[in-house]
């Protein structure tokens, strides 16, 4: 690595604090997006679960809009003891759509002329950063808050100007190729939606369900409880098991989409670490339901253990490209959130999932489905590996690469 110059982050970029919305602006439904700090994930801005604010844009102070290819860090987050989700997250917000920033979120507007965005991006997202973030953060035990103020105060590393160019120019391609395989991700996803509704919309209604009723399904059709159809928590794993695992938590779990998958001895686990899935299972968060995390196990890997903080539904007598659109359906959705139980935070029962109307096809009717549906899912995980295998191709990049 040539010569690099350490500056503090305040003298190369602006941190732009955001604005601090009253409760009752907010509505989840229409609106201008507003980025908390639960949307700030690692490297990327995720709106599944967003509030938006009724008001026209202009009315506004620009300091507090997103835009395509702004950095973001969050404010708030947990202390060291909890690495994954600790303090000083950073992403690059990459919708079309212009959003508005929440207070406890920043916006880092850097000196074009001195420093490459994605160049800064990667810097920002190592481990060490935010650990030194996590130490000087104050709060209460279960939440550390920094400044930006504290944010300016991070020294940053800077080779000169041809360099970070070059290693931004590459991290930018694999942002770009990250990126649009997400966009075909989700026009393929849509289209399964589509066949989906195609085929079974009409006879989705909640009313419908709720009728006791089937005389208004097709002939050959019934309705069955979820239970009947599936098995659900099929296996677990045994206490005295030895040996090496690999783990998915609920953080790792996203709408559709696994992300990090963790190798580790088992008796390093930790101790939700009980589960154990195979190929076309799929798992259900049963924490923050609204979140919509949940997952299809697309290959058989030996000891593959998700969290008991997920229910694990295994396909028995109905085929998996089915069940997996059933349990991404609006009208499941919809069912989950109806019996969603308050606490500190909302949670599920696995009765719950076990209790879930599913209507089931004639024979037919389902095979024409998963004739069409097959080659679509496909392609969706291929898509899906891909970027698990461009993420780590990321990683190993900024690791060899930066100072």
């Amino acid at each position: 690595m040539s010569k690099y110059k350490i500056v503090n982050l305040g003298d190369i970029a602006a941190v732009i604090l955001g604005k601090k919305f009253i409760s009752s602006e907010f509505n989840n439904k229409s609106g201008i997006p507003v980025i908390k700090v639960n949307n700030i994930q690692d490297n990327y801005v995720d709106l599944t679960d967003c509030d938006f604010v009724e008001s026209p844009l202009g009315n506004i102070n620009k300091r507090y809009q997103v835009y395509p290819g702004d950095l973001l860090i969050s404010l708030s987050g947990s202390h060291i003891n909890q690495p994954k989700s600790v303090v000083g997250k950073v992403a690059m917000y990459n919708d079309p759509e212009t959003c508005l920033l929440n207070q406890r979120v920043a916006k880092i507007k850097p000196d074009e002329k001195l420093v490459n965005r994605f160049y800064l991006k990667a810097y920002l997202s190592q481990a060490s950063i935010r650990q030194q973030l996590a130490f000087i953060s104050k709060g209460a035990s279960n939440q550390a808050n920094i400044s930006p103020k504290d944010v300016k105060k991070i020294q940053i590393k800077l080779p000169p100007f041809e360099v970070q160019q070059r290693i931004g120019n590459t991290l930018e391609t694999i942002d770009q190729l990250l990126n649009n395989n997400s966009d075909r991700i989700a026009g393929y996803e849509a289209i399964a939606d589509h066949l989906f509704q195609h085929y079974f919309g009409p006879y989705q209604s909640p009313n419908q369900f709720n009728s006791g009723k089937n005389d208004y399904l097709p002939a050959g059709w019934r309705i069955s409880n979820l239970a009947n159809v599936a098995h659900i928590n099929k296996e677990r794993i045994g206490k005295n098991f030895v040996g090496v695992i690999k783990y998915i938590d609920l953080s790792s779990v996203s709408k559709g989409k696994i992300g990090l998958i963790t190798e580790l001895d088992y008796k390093n686990a930790p101790a939700k670490a009980k589960l154990i899935v195979h190929k076309d299972d799929i798992i259900w968060s049963l924490i923050r339901p609204d979140r919509e995390a949940y997952a299809r196990i697309k290959e058989n890997e030996k000891n593959l253990i998700v969290s008991n903080g997920f229910v694990t539904i295994s396909p028995s007598i109905i085929p998996a490209n089915y069940l997996y659109q059933f349990l991404r359906s609006k009208r499941f959705i919809t069912y989950l959130n109806n019996k969603t139980l308050q606490s500190v935070v909302p949670y599920l029962t696995v009765k719950t999932f076990e209790n879930a109307e599913i209507i089931l096809p004639d024979e037919q009717t389902l095979n024409t489905f998963e004739t069409l549906i097959d080659p679509i899912n496909a392609i969706i995980f291929n898509l899906n590996q891909q970027n698990r295998l461009l993420y780590e191709a990321q990683k190993a990049f900024i690791k060899l690469s930066l100072p």
